[in-house]
């Protein structure tokens, strides 16, 4: 679940060093095999990936938090079939 408490669905849990890997349900459920002391790696597109580890086979729950990402910068190419024009070019505003 993310930090406000909104089940993933979709997140990738695995155990580290393993190819032993798992994939959350919409309740952000998720069955895997791990043993005391493995690391369990859950990632989801948007989040920090995040590790925890493994003390005994009591279901847990996981939080993720927000992974905050900056565009640099966006190239916009129009492309009519005839041409291509670069985004400078094109008529509408945009900012530079």
């Amino acid at each position: 679940m993310d930090s406000t408490g909104l089940f993933l669905a979709g997140a990738t849990i695995r155990v580290k060093g393993t190819n032993t890997s798992a994939v959350s349900d919409i309740n952000g459920q998720f069955n895997l095999q791990a043993n005391t002391g493995d690391v369990l790696v859950i990632s989801y597109v948007g989040y920090k990936t995040t590790e925890f580890k493994v003390i005994n086979s009591i279901p847990i729950m996981i939080r993720l938090s927000r992974e905050s990402t900056t565009i640099g910068e966006v190239a916009i190419t129009l492309n009519t079939g005839y041409q291509s024009i670069p985004g400078k070019g094109l008529p509408v505003p945009f900012p530079s």
